[in-house]
This record gives C-alpha cells, structure tokens and sequence, in this order.
C-alpha cells in the first residue's frame, strides 16, 4: 500500500505503482482534467506505464486499486456519468467513531490496517476461484 497526494499520481516518474496493491490518495484534490484523466487512465487499464529515473519506460500489469479520501464537500469535479469512480459522505469524525468504539485513532488505523491485509489476502487467493462458496477457511484465512 502507498500514500500518495494527489499531485504524485500525475508525476512523470510513477515506479511506487509497480509494487502497490492499494494506492491511497490522502486529501484528494481532483479538480483539474489532468488529475482525473490520470486517475482515470490508471484505473481503467489492465496494463500501465511505469517509468522510472534514467530508466526507459516499459508496461505492466496493473494489480493495484485506488482509494482516495477528502474533508471537501466536493472531494472531485467529475461527471456524473462517470461509472469508475464511487464516492462515499460520512457524516461522522474519526475522532466520535474512536469515542464510541472506546478506542484511540491509532488503534482503530492498527486494525483497518489488519483488516485490509486479510481482504487483500482473500482478493489474492480468489483471482482463480469461481465463487466464494468454493472457498476454505484456515485460521481465519481463505484458501
């Protein structure tokens, strides 16, 4: 997983893409074409660009997804037909959520940390499965 910004996903020397299986774009600031055709080019493609200093550029598969997350009210301007993109409004502060849940904020990233490293191994060892309800569990892990 990487924490970029928003203006690294539009940077000309990208090879953090290569190793990601999760990009995370903190205080998305998607206002202009450029940062959205961008975001949009690498979501949509099954293979990349990669280019790396001093490096020619050579293509690969892409194995990563994006998250991206905003206090705006307007997190991107992109249109409303646009089908690659979901947005979710939450309400609540991470600060009142943690209060509820009787935990500190760093506790409560520990755990969405170890909940997306199970998801991700789950994602992984479901790319040959038809169904989930082909799917074995050991020690909390699918197989």
């Amino acid at each position: 997983m990487h924490i970029v910004g928003s203006d690294e996903i539009t940077k000309q020397f990208n090879a953090f893409l290569q190793q990601s299986s999760l990009v995370v774009i903190d205080e998305s600031n998607l206002y202009d074409s450029k940062s959205v055709d961008t975001l949009k080019m690498l979501s949509g493609n099954r293979k990349i660009k990669i280019e790396k200093k001093g490096i020619d550029t050579f293509d690969v598969e892409r194995h990563f997804n994006f998250m991206t997350f905003s206090n705006r009210e307007v997190p991107a301007y992109i249109n409303t037909q646009e089908r690659r993109f979901t947005f979710f409004k939450t309400d609540i502060p991470l600060t009142a959520t943690c209060s509820i849940l009787n935990m500190s904020i760093e506790e409560f990233i520990d755990n969405v940390k170890s909940e997306l490293e199970l998801f991700f191994a789950i994602l992984l060892n479901t790319k040959t499965e038809q169904s989930w309800e082909n799917m074995n569990i050991k020690n909390g892990i699918f197989y």
